[in-house]
């Protein structure tokens, strides 16, 4: 067993979307500041590239995002196809080439298991990382949390919320041997018939429960589909507790093949269909919550909050999403409006030399639905990291 110690300006946990993009845009805004970009799997970019989703939802400003999309989506969608779908593979490769390019040092299967705090209480001196029995001692000014369920943030006492009807969990899965002729492409409301049909293939036993919705995405190639579709859930569970995840796994990926045959059966283009491709880790929509300096809500979005100290701006994204039961749609409790998010959302409430990025920033359970979306995510990230840029050589020059 060895113990590694690594020493940096910046460290960047969870190498999601939220992840890269504040490790980048650190790196870039200023070259000399040293960016380390850890991550618990063996490939980079999280759900958006090993999770199998494939489809852009939300919008903001978001330079770093624009590059994304030209880089990864379909350049010419041929017509009934949507603009925003984009090739998880070559995702994959734009953001490994933009941390080499940025110098980001990148640390695959390392997974965080403590933190070390100073006298303060509120400043991490050191986080461990571990690897197959080996530890990393990870030393840094500041560190940002982008592990989607705010990992370090936990480890370094940082107070959070988790909501007892949090959304559910959903292994997104491909299917080929569609009919791109006659294929159709249902999301939330657009096909009640074909939601209908679905429960009562739940109902019935066909496929385990829970579910009830439908929605299906054109894939980068012809002939294939990304099914959005199998649920678990986790009503008054902890999303991060291990056992709760083991048992939402079982439970999403047995309605797979239930699911195959009832497109197979009821949804035209897909009489042929068969799985390609299945993702590695179920999909979390929500867990942890931490309490910042400031609190997005629902009402902020409502009212198309704005304000100067920002972390995402001109953010378009809807209220409500995936019901807690699984059954389709949650209602969204008001309309959402573009509004901005602000940094005080990113701060711990009682201070200290980490930052929330991503879906576990400082927002209340019915805000977090437009605010949990990938782009909006790598819109907090790039402009926390370069902000996190700033303050580390602020901090240098004091």
């Amino acid at each position: 067993m060895s113990t590694y110690k690594v020493t940096c300006d910046i460290a960047v946990i969870g190498a999601g979307p939220s992840g890269i993009s504040a490790a980048v845009a650190a790196a870039v805004a200023d070259p000399s500041v040293s960016v380390v970009l850890c991550e618990k799997e063996g490939r980079v970019g999280g759900m958006s590239t090993s999770g199998m989703l494939n489809v852009w939802c939300g919008a903001c400003e978001s330079d770093f995002f624009t590059e994304i999309k030209a880089a990864a989506n379909i350049k010419d969608p041929q017509p009934g196809r949507r603009s925003g779908v984009y090739s998880p593979h070559r995702l994959e490769r734009f953001y490994m080439s933009e941390l080499e390019r940025a110098g980001v040092k990148l640390l695959l299967h390392s997974q965080a298991y403590s933190a070390v705090m100073k006298e303060n209480g509120k400043d991490i001196d050191r986080l461990l990382l571990t690897c197959s029995g080996h530890t990393v001692e990870l030393c840094a000014k500041l560190f940002i949390d982008s592990t989607g369920n705010g990992d370090a943030a936990y480890l370094a006492g940082c107070e959070y919320e988790i909501d007892s009807e949090p959304q559910p969990m959903t292994p997104q899965f491909i299917v080929g041997g569609v009919d791109d002729s006659k294929a159709v492409y249902p999301t939330f409301g657009t096909h009640p018939e074909l939601e209908e049909k679905m429960r009562r293939y739940v109902d019935s036993g066909i496929i385990p429960p829970p579910g009830g919705h439908v929605i299906l995405i054109e894939g980068i190639n012809r002939g294939t589909a990304h099914v959005n579709m199998s649920n678990a859930s986790v009503s008054g569970c902890d999303p991060t507790d291990p056992f709760v995840l083991t048992r939402a796994e079982k439970t999403a990926r047995a309605q797979f093949d239930g699911i195959v045959r009832f497109l197979q059966e009821c949804v035209p283009g897909y009489e042929n269909c068969y799985i390609i491709a299945v993702p590695d880790n179920i999909g979390v929509r929500e867990s942890r919550r931490f309490i910042g300096k400031t609190i997005l809500t629902e009402y902020d979005i409502a009212d198309g909050i704005t304000c100067r100290d920002i972390v995402a701006d001109n953010v378009r994204a809807g209220l409500g999403g995936h019901a807690a039961s699984g059954r389709g749609a949650s209602g969204a409790p008001l309309k959402a409006n573009p509004f901005s998010i602000p940094y005080g959302c990113c701060v711990p409430a009682k201070g200290g030399n980490i930052r929330f990025n991503g879906r576990c920033i400082s927002v209340t359970h019915a805000a977090l639905s437009a605010v949990r979306l990938m782009p909006v995510c790598i819109c907090i990230g790039e402009r926390l990291g370069r902000i996190a840029a700033a303050e580390v050589r602020e901090s240098d020059q004091m």
